[in-house]
């Protein structure tokens, strides 16, 4: 799954989860803020506009908004992703627990 694979509404659901798991922490870290523009560079001006809009949310608001994703390959893509952002700064417990809640939601039990 590529990223121009996702539609706006999925679009925004990462870019929600990109701005809660870069102040899960309590503060934004100069890597973060690197590496969330080099995802806008990478990903376009839609990301960026997403992004921009994902300031506003709450992360209650962004966990409510993942059950817009429905193909696995675009949750890990996305998780990937997180994962990789939040390892640039160190991988603290409240990003632990971000990455968990929302792994948890994507996870299915039969």
């Amino acid at each position: 799954m590529e990223i121009e694979e996702l539609d706006a509404s999925e679009l925004q659901v990462f870019a929600d989860l990109v701005v809660q798991m870069m102040l899960a922490d309590g503060e934004i870290s100069f890597d973060e803020l690197r590496e969330l523009d080099a995802l806008c560079e990478e990903f376009g001006e839609a990301f960026r506009v997403a992004a921009e809009a994902a300031r506003e949310k709450t992360r209650e608001q962004a966990i409510e908004g993942l059950s817009v994703v429905v193909l696995q390959s675009s949750r890990d893509r996305i998780l990937t992703m997180l994962y990789d952002m939040a390892a640039t700064d160190g991988l603290d417990d409240s990003e632990r627990e971000f990455l968990e809640t929302v792994r948890s939601a994507w996870t299915f039990s039969w």
